[in-house]
């Protein structure tokens, strides 16, 4: 079962970003919207979610999510990875949205192994 599920690829291939997706992390039932996926060479990584702000006229961002260490966020970077690659994308060039998986049930039990869902 996939820990990692992405609900939407839009490609957008301006400059080194590639494409945004959102995705659902089904252990814990939470959807991140807007994770930016750039591109240089053979390099690839993702940005979380973040908002803009400027500093003596320089732009910058702050992310809304971070993990605590590095090992966490390349986890989580292959997961989303993973995810995008799985995810079965019909003919819509720009704009893929498959339909929402159920609801996360209340009543089911959190499982302290499955704590770090990816």
């Amino acid at each position: 079962m996939e820990k990692v599920k992405c609900l939407k690829y839009t490609k957008v291939d301006k400059g080194f970003l590639e494409a945004t997706c959102d995705v659902l992390v089904v252990g814990w039932g939470v959807e991140i919207l807007d994770i930016k996926i750039f591109s240089k060479g053979s390099s690839r990584w993702l940005s979380l979610p973040s908002r803009a702000f400027e500093v003596d006229g320089k732009k910058s961002y702050a992310p809304y999510l971070r993990f605590p260490n590095k090992d966490l966020h390349d986890a989580f970077t292959s997961a989303v990875f993973s995810a995008i690659k799985n995810f079965e994308v019909d003919e819509l060039p720009h704009l893929v949205q498959p339909p929402f998986p159920e609801p996360f049930k209340e009543e089911e039990p959190f499982k302290e192994e499955e704590f770090l869902p990816f």
